[in-house]
């Protein structure tokens, strides 16, 4: 659904606009989940914050694709989207050891409920920095790039612009 809804978005609003409500989405989720309680019940202390992870986690990678891709010319793209792929894959892995190492720490090898879900509130809180981090990214280095004449007339790429 985030893909989806990120299509229509960086079509509509650009990139940028786009990878800062997906960094937003993830942090806010990861918040939800950093407090959840040790016997809360799925619906309410579960579901509100991973429907809001995984919409931030479906639209992000649509507006890096989108980010990657605009600013390279036809004989450069697929060295661009090469690069993309590499660093998302290279970014997955290296948050998934430090959120699952912060999580195994806090759980202090005790598989007790209370200790489980203090290392899962830790890793989550984790995420809700690696998600503020992405959106100053998405602030500071994503900008707007240059429209083509051809643009101002009703042709270019959309999104490309914004």
């Amino acid at each position: 659904v985030g893909a989806y809804a990120a299509q229509q978005g960086v079509s509509k609003l650009g990139f940028r606009a786009v990878a800062m409500a997906s960094m937003a989405l993830m942090g806010s989720g990861a918040f939800l989940l950093a407090q959840v309680p040790v016997h809360g019940s799925y619906l309410s202390s579960l579901f509100p914050g991973l429907l809001l992870l995984g919409l931030g986690i479906g639209s992000g990678p649509v507006a890096a694709i989108s980010a990657a891709l605009s600013s390279a010319n036809e004989a450069e793209a697929g060295v661009a989207s090469g690069i993309n792929t590499a660093f998302f894959q290279i970014g997955g892995a290296l948050g998934t050891a430090v959120v699952s190492g912060l999580l195994v720490s806090q759980a202090g090898g005790s598989s007790a409920p209370a200790a489980l879900v203090g290392g899962l509130q830790a890793g989550f809180t984790a995420c809700v920095v690696f998600a503020a981090i992405g959106l100053c990214v998405a602030l500071t280095l994503l900008r707007p790039l240059p429209q083509p004449a051809s643009a101002t007339h009703g042709g270019g790429r959309p999104g490309a612009a914004r």
